[in-house]
């Protein structure tokens, strides 16, 4: 499973990505890709262990899944990245501290997690303090989740 932002570049430069989906399998198939790192590569946008706030988005990191292809250079990873950063800025709205899509985290993230609200899942290993989060929408892992004091649990 993808954690962060899931998306695909081609090898001409186009960037794939889907704001109900950060999936790599299920983009592969919505564009007909085969994963042969040929013609495409599937990278992440990521939180690192230097992001404090789950909503430092320009902080997170942009990393390809395995080795990168001969063809990948500094122009398409800024492309990918600034393809997901408006992915993330689309799906946050700040006002609200409210994420609309899901969201899984690094195993080794533990930043603080400042929204009030995830729209999908919230896949979260390491994740300790979550001190504003009241609600979210689909499945909660969280194997370390300490610190979570207005969180609505389902009845």
């Amino acid at each position: 499973m993808c954690c962060g932002i899931g998306g695909w570049t081609l090898r001409g430069g186009k960037v794939l990505l889907a704001d109900d989906t950060d999936s790599h399998e299920e983009l592969a198939q919505r564009n007909h890709l085969r994963d042969d790192g040929h013609s495409a590569a599937k990278w992440e946008y990521v939180p690192t262990a230097y992001t404090h706030r789950f909503s430092d988005f320009e902080n997170w990191k942009l990393q390809v899944d395995g080795e990168p292809p001969a063809w990948w250079d500094e122009n398409l990873a800024e492309a990918a990245r600034t393809e997901a950063l408006a992915k993330l800025r689309r799906l946050w709205n700040a006002r609200a501290k409210a994420y609309s899509g899901s969201v899984c985290l690094p195993q080794d993230w533990n930043g603080d997690f400042d929204a009030k609200r995830i729209g999908g899942n919230l896949w979260a290993g390491a994740l300790t303090n979550a001190p504003v989060l009241a609600k979210v929408g689909g499945y909660l892992s969280a194997n370390a989740l300490t610190n979570a004091p207005v969180l609505q649990r389902k009845k």
